[in-house]
């Protein structure tokens, strides 16, 4: 039991940065005078914000969250940092230009945190991103997932025209994802077209990329006259 103790307390240790000492997160067992309670607003005032971050035998929880240079990931990537942090999890950001974290990040595999997006396309088969053969370069497979079951699911799927062994695999690949956590999803975008009403022929049922709501633009126009299909003998 007291191994366990000493595990547990130090599990919920917190360690300044700056000072690598721990702390004690008991609350004080007097109220502050309020001389004393302004006198430290001030001070937290001035100077910055300390961070504390969790560690265990001497060590801080650290991570690197390694992300494209992207509006859009670079925010995400920075509230994640946020999030982390608030709860003791100290996280570095890499963010690496389009043109290099092909070949410096997703071929190797050199990352500890992937935050990446994808486009599953108009056929959403999970099997080039999930299955295991798909680990290692050129595979699609960034979680590094490797699971036999998995692998036995996709393998069916891909496979079989039988619409129920459809649902059933991927009912239950869901199934194993929701519970293993290989990758955390975090959100799928959504884009808004507006368009001029006086175009006509416009079809955005099915947009998979933003390049697809030109795919009928054979059929867009504006306005029509009538014209004479008959033959004069």
């Amino acid at each position: 039991e007291a191994d366990a103790q000493e595990t547990t307390d130090a599990d919920n240790q917190y360690v300044n940065e700056n000072e690598s000492t721990a702390i004690s997160d008991e609350p004080p067992t007097e109220p502050a005078e309020p001389e004393i309670v302004d006198e430290q607003q001030e001070l937290i005032e001035e100077e910055p914000r300390q961070e504390f971050y969790r560690q265990k035998n001497d060590a801080i929880l650290e991570l690197k969250l390694t992300t494209v240079n992207q509006p859009e990931n670079v925010k995400a990537s920075e509230l994640i940092q946020q999030f982390w942090q608030s709860i003791g999890v100290k996280v570095n950001l890499k963010i690496i230009e389009g043109s290099k974290i092909s070949r410096e990040i997703i071929k190797p595999r050199n990352y500890e945190i992937l935050l990446f997006g994808i486009i599953v396309g108009s056929n959403p088969d999970p099997y080039p991103f999930w299955h295991s053969s798909q680990v290692l370069d050129p595979g699609l497979n960034l979680a590094l997932l490797a699971n036999r079951e998995v692998d036995k699911l996709l393998e069916d799927a891909k496979t079989s025209l039988d619409p129920e062994v459809l649902q059933n695999s991927y009912q239950r690949f869901q199934d194993i994802l929701s519970v293993e956590i290989p990758a955390i999803f975090l959100h799928n975008p959504t884009y808004t077209y507006v368009t001029d009403q006086k175009i006509k022929g416009v079809n955005l049922d099915r947009i998979i990329v933003p390049a697809d709501r030109f795919n009928n633009l054979q059929d867009w126009y504006i306005k029509t006259k009538r014209r004479y299909q008959g033959t004069i003998e």
